[in-house]
């Protein structure tokens, strides 16, 4: 997701580390830790901040035009340190940060990496048909990630969402162009909807989101969250959103948060699970009366008595 929010962010050091961060990017690029934390020292020592130049920071930010504190100022800080092999020495008016001979190759993956997110904040920023759109997602996945077997199920979802995606558009016979930040907005809600049944198939200590009637193939439970300023949760539904002008009905899929929870408090395989985390007396009061009431019945999912 942060690759495709470049167009519309401000390019932070703290956002472009998040991607360098992420393991099957490293591996793309045959970036080591020992190479992460001597980028993450070079672009401290060059003083780089957020945008690309001051171009940039003048026409999307409305920013005085001047490029320190940007990624070209701090990259031509570490090539004149490159070139010259001085340090702190004004070539062209950039102190120069010197870059040792023995940790070239390092410097030349880092200029790698960057021309890559260069290349991708461009490309982005131009609206494109639903079939363009596929095939730079697409090509994305392929440039940017180097998927090993733990990451596989989260690479068939995100391929699920792209190729679902594409099929609403398709029968809804849309042909305009479409825009960044609309794609950014779909993929981010659907992404987020999809993150609790990929985690619920790891190994470990699993965190997952809470869905309504899933069962949870686990002996113990501990939900998190329900201190008084976050449970229940906010839902902000657009003014068109027809569903919501309807009254419930039984069996649909959405459901208030404190059902959820009760469902979730039944669901684990054994009966040795807790609730953790709450500050909410409310809540706990609820969460004391769920306990009581509580009944095995047959058919739960993954119930041993069902089986």
């Amino acid at each position: 997701m942060q690759l495709l929010r470049l167009p519309s962010s401000r390019l932070a050091l703290s956002e472009v580390l998040a991607v360098l961060h992420n393991p099957s990017v490293q591996r793309r690029f045959n970036l080591t830790a020992a190479d992460v934390t001597l980028i993450e020292r070079w672009l401290e020592a060059s003083s780089v901040q957020f945008e690309w130049d001051g171009q940039s920071k003048a026409s999307l930010w409305n920013l005085p035009a001047t490029d320190q504190f940007t990624w070209s100022f701090g990259l031509d800080r570490m090539i004149a340190g490159y070139l010259s092999g001085a340090e702190g020495e004004l070539i062209s008016d950039c102190a120069a940060i010197n870059i040792p001979s023995h940790e070239t190759e390092t410097f030349e993956k880092l200029l790698s990496f960057v021309a890559g997110i260069k290349r991708i904040r461009a490309q982005f920023s131009v609206p494109a048909s639903t079939s363009e759109w596929v095939d730079r997602l697409y090509r994305l996945l392929d440039e940017w990630f180097d998927i090993e077997a733990p990451d596989t199920l989260a690479q068939q979802t995100i391929q699920q969402t792209i190729d679902q995606w594409a099929r609403l558009l398709t029968e809804a016979a849309f042909d305009d162009t479409i825009a960044q930040d609309w794609i950014s907005a779909w993929f981010k809600e659907k992404l987020e909807e999809s993150r609790g049944l990929m985690h619920s198939q790891q190994n470990g200590i699993t965190f997952a989101a809470l869905a309504p009637l899933s069962g949870i193939p686990f002996r113990h439970m501990m939900i998190l969250g329900l201190d008084h300023d976050a449970f229940p949760r906010i839902r902000k539904r657009p003014s068109f959103d027809l569903l919501e002008q309807t009254p419930r009905r039984l069996g649909d899929r959405s459901m208030p948060d404190d059902v959820l929870v009760c469902q979730s408090w039944a669901a684990p395989i054994s009966r040795g699970h807790k609730l953790n985390g709450i500050s909410n007396p409310g809540m706990m009061n609820r969460v004391s009366g769920w306990e009581r009431s509580l009944v095995q019945r047959k058919l739960a999912p993954l119930n041993s008595i069902a089986l």
